[in-house]
């Protein structure tokens, strides 16, 4: 293994541990990418997984220190909808997790379940079920027939419009 394949393996470790912050990161491009310039598919996706995990528990602790935050802030004085809501969040909450490898939406998923102090065995469950959900529909398709299985549109936002 030559030491570029190697810094292509730590890049992507920390790109992953990125990738469920605010900070936009195309890791599903990242990781096609990779595969694409030949580096071994299956190490590729584990360490994305690995880096993912890695990254989704700092998010859900900041979630969780947040929340204290917010209980000093608030000085323990709990209104009604917020009770309603962390209720609501803890009976449904959880599956929701399952939508966590969905861009920007499981992000967001992560910091409410750590704000909302979801037990952390629950959350690495339905976390760990959504990542792998979300790559064998999409990321195993793309390797193994070189295309997803469902038709996901593509939108070039990037170039220019041909609209009059």
């Amino acid at each position: 293994m030559r030491l570029a394949s190697v810094g292509g393996y730590v890049l992507l470790i920390l790109l992953a541990i990125l990738a469920p912050t605010p900070i936009p990161i195309p890791l599903d491009g990242i990781i096609l990418g990779l595969i694409h310039l030949g580096y071994n598919p299956t190490l590729v996706i584990l360490l994305a997984f690995v880096g993912d995990v890695i990254g989704t528990f700092l998010i859900f602790i900041v979630g969780k220190k947040g929340r204290e935050l917010y209980d000093q802030y608030r000085k323990r004085r709990k209104r009604r909808d917020y009770i309603l809501a962390q209720d609501l969040f803890h009976r449904w909450g959880k599956y929701a997790l399952l939508l966590s490898g969905v861009p920007f939406l499981g992000d967001a998923l992560i910091f409410i379940a750590g704000f909302y102090r979801l037990h952390l065995t629950t959350f690495l469950f339905w976390f760990t079920a959504g990542k792998l959900l979300w790559y064998g529909l999409i990321i195993i398709p793309i390797v193994t027939i070189g295309r997803p299985p469902l038709p996901v549109p593509v939108i070039p936002w990037w170039l220019p419009s041909n609209r009059p």
